[in-house]
């Protein structure tokens, strides 16, 4: 008996912290800076950050709610929502989210878990989201590969070192005092 109670504990325990970073991730979202027609938010420093915090199922799950509220709800970068955002020209940041989110946790748990190689694995995350961000750019816009890199990756790669820097000083903070009060992440859930 003790063993269920305890069981359904851990699993109230996951959903309410993947919601907290879907949260998260949408309160990012509207920290927002317009420099090009691709905007600077802080979604993706709390979309890094979960898996560093909760793992890769629970930061994937995260990401999932997210969009799935992205897609009746203004959550998005500027308040925005609905297919038009996911499918727009700036979907394919968004769509990469799942991916690039499962990636660093699955990683960071393969790693040893320094924040030199969190750092790496971090950035990795970024330039995927990056990359995959500008291609389905140029997709849309039917701009040239160079002219969708130039608005959708270059712009954005010195603030993704700053923010691969400060997500793993904040996961190595929040794992460091929470640490004895979250369960392990990393169970093979997945």
């Amino acid at each position: 008996m003790e063993d269920s109670a305890e069981e359904a504990h851990l699993k109230i325990m996951k959903m309410v912290l993947a919601a907290l970073f879907a949260a998260l991730i949408a309160v990012g979202a509207y920290m927002s800076i317009p420099i090009s027609l691709v905007p600077v938010t802080l979604q993706t420093f709390f979309v890094f950050l979960a898996p560093l915090v909760i793992g890769k199922k629970w930061g994937t799950i995260s990401v999932f709610v997210y969009l799935l509220v992205g897609l009746i709800a203004p959550v998005f970068s500027n308040g925005q929502s609905g297919f038009g955002v996911l499918f727009g020209p700036t979907g394919g940041y968004l769509i990469s989210f799942l991916f690039v989110v499962y990636l660093i946790g699955w990683l960071y748990e393969k790693s040893d878990q320094k924040m030199l190689t969190t750092f790496f694995i971090v950035l990795l995350g970024c330039i995927i989201n990056l990359i995959f961000g500008s291609l389905y750019f140029s997709f849309v816009t039917h701009f040239s590969l160079f002219k969708a890199f130039s608005i959708g990756f270059a712009p954005f790669i010195i603030g993704g070192v700053i923010k691969a820097a400060a997500t793993v000083i904040a996961a190595a903070a929040i794992n460091k005092k929470l640490g004895k009060y979250l369960i392990d992440f990393s169970e093979a859930d997945l």
